[in-house]
């Protein structure tokens, strides 16, 4: 086990097995060191966890722990890129993350949103990363919350 997922499972948290792309993607990948992940949608068993919009459907804190599950299965993505270089996620850094709110009308709290995967990932990899996150009249699936990353491999 990594130091990264001893560090989530200490916070009760495990990576789950990297999800089936949804469409005609692959999960990610890589040029150089740099790896770049797909947007991954918060869901478990190939189902979304929760569907509707951020502030009518959901609330703040709902919305951040829908952001955790997008986060781990982002990680999970970073695990597979991470192995078939044959290293750990202890030698992934994340760079830079895009955040995705489905926000209704008058909701601008995206950021604080996207602190439920930028607080996920920071406790997993112990560093901070740049970031953007925006709000979007809908995602796929109906979800609330989706995220992607750029991520170098040391």
């Amino acid at each position: 086990m990594s130091q990264v997922e001893a560090r989530l499972a200490a916070a009760g948290h495990t990576v789950p097995p990297s999800p089936k792309p949804a469409a005609a993607y692959i999960h990610w990948t890589q040029h150089g060191k740099l790896i770049f992940t797909a947007g991954q949608i918060p869901s478990r068993d190939g189902k979304p966890v929760a569907t509707g919009l951020v502030g009518k459907d959901h609330t703040l804190e709902q919305a951040k722990k829908v952001a955790e599950v997008a986060a781990l299965n982002v990680i999970a993505a970073l695990k597979a890129a991470a192995e078939a270089n044959g290293k750990t996620l202890d030698q992934v850094r994340i760079l830079r993350t895009m955040n995705f709110v489905a926000s209704a009308p008058g909701f601008t709290d995206m950021h604080l949103v996207a602190n439920g995967a930028s607080e996920l990932f920071m406790l997993a990899f112990g560093t901070m990363h740049a970031r953007s996150a925006v709000g979007a009249p809908g995602l796929p699936l109906n979800v609330p919350f989706e995220v992607e990353v750029v991520a170098e491999l040391g």
